[in-house]
């Protein structure tokens, strides 16, 4: 393992130096980034609490948090994006930084322990550094010893966020005059976003489905018990935009819209089920809530947190979630706070986490 470095920087050629140990000099090489220790004193409802990750190999790595409600488990997610300068992944409405100091502290502390490439760096947040560099931070910009802010560059982890707050059926709302107003205005961009990514990804070379498609049909198979994912365009009028469906079946390569397969279904038993994606349950939108900001990202995520990820599904379904997620991005360190004993179940017993909480702190056991 390297040495640790000394990460208070206060001029440009220490950054270089820095730099040089951390081998930056290589052609836009990022390091691989993983999380060895998260220490929390005082945040939230967490008393006290330290939990070394368990990791095997060289990439990735799962940790499951569980518990009961109030001991900390998103509470540990979220301190992990407040030190990483990525608060902007937290909701509009999330409450001042002296708000999160435990009741009857004075401060708090959270100090995540890294490896990044051979070198191990520690990275702390506590009310001082945040009062002095105050929220909203642009990403790109982690707290260090120092208690400065500093631009670490390409060091900077890719960080993904599914907050248990998250709604994925709201993806299939409709633009309407109800009472949401801007809200669903923008989920229904959010809609019709998602359809553009999977429309482009579906058109690979030669007529055959690009390589991120056949991604997410991996992903979703283990779900879907027969049923495939397919694009066919709405319907042979001028402009026609293109669908995104679900099939129980293959589509006859002479049904060229949906318009046509449903005026053909009644006569003709081979023209398959098809399922616009904006007609789907909570549970099926879920699946592609998870799967396309982890499948369309510029770069792979070093960190995915997921709170709750057996929302709206059915409990076959959670008992694979996670097992899916790792196949869909191995690289990645997934740490993921859950309430579903089968997604517990689901995770080998060093990757599982049980915080309790007692009258004098917070204790991690594994279990």
């Amino acid at each position: 393992m390297g040495r640790a470095l000394d990460v208070v920087v206060s001029n440009s050629r220490l950054i270089e130096e820095c730099d040089d140990q951390l081998g930056f000099e290589e052609k836009n090489m990022r390091s691989t980034f993983r999380i060895k220790g998260i220490h929390i004193r005082d945040f939230r409802s967490i008393t006290a609490l330290d939990l070394e990750p368990t990791l095997v190999g060289s990439e990735g790595g799962m940790t499951v948090l569980a518990g009961d409600n109030g001991c900390g488990k998103t509470s540990v997610l979220e301190a992990l994006l407040l030190v990483l300068g990525r608060e902007e992944l937290l909701g509009a409405d999330r409450s001042p930084v002296e708000e999160q100091i435990r009741f009857g502290a004075e401060d708090f502390e959270v100090r995540v322990n890294l490896e990044v490439g051979a070198s191990p760096i520690s990275l702390r947040a506590d009310l001082e550094t945040l009062h002095r560099n105050p929220m909203g931070v642009p990403p790109g910009y982690l707290v260090d010893d120092s208690g400065l802010w500093r631009d670490l560059g390409r060091l900077n982890p890719s960080v993904e966020y599914f907050s248990a707050r998250r709604d994925p059926e709201s993806l299939g709302q409709t633009v309407t005059d109800d009472l949401r107003g801007a809200a669903s205005r923008r989920e229904a961009r959010r809609l019709i976003e998602l359809k553009r990514k999977l429309v482009n990804a579906s058109r690979g070379k030669s007529g055959t489905k690009g390589i991120q498609f056949e991604r997410l049909r991996a992903f979703l198979r283990p779900f879907l018990a027969g049923w495939d994912i397919d694009v066919i365009q709405a319907s042979h009028d001028p402009g026609s935009n293109w669908e995104v469906v679900l099939c129980d079946r293959a589509i006859p390569e002479d049904v060229t819209s949906l318009a046509m397969a449903r005026r053909l279904a009644p006569s003709r038993p081979d023209i398959p089920t098809l399922v616009p994606i904006d007609r789907l349950s909570a549970g099926q939108m879920a699946l592609f809530a998870f799967a396309s900001p982890i499948l369309f990202r510029d770069q792979t995520a070093d960190l995915i947190l997921i709170d709750e990820p057996e929302k709206h599904m059915h409990v076959q379904w959670q008992r694979h979630i996670l097992g899916a997620l790792r196949n869909l991005s191995p690289e990645s360190h997934f740490i993921v706070a859950t309430h579903s004993l089968d997604v517990l179940d689901s995770v080998m017993s060093g990757e599982r986490f049980h915080l309790e909480r007692d009258s004098r702190a917070d204790r991690r056991e594994d279990i």
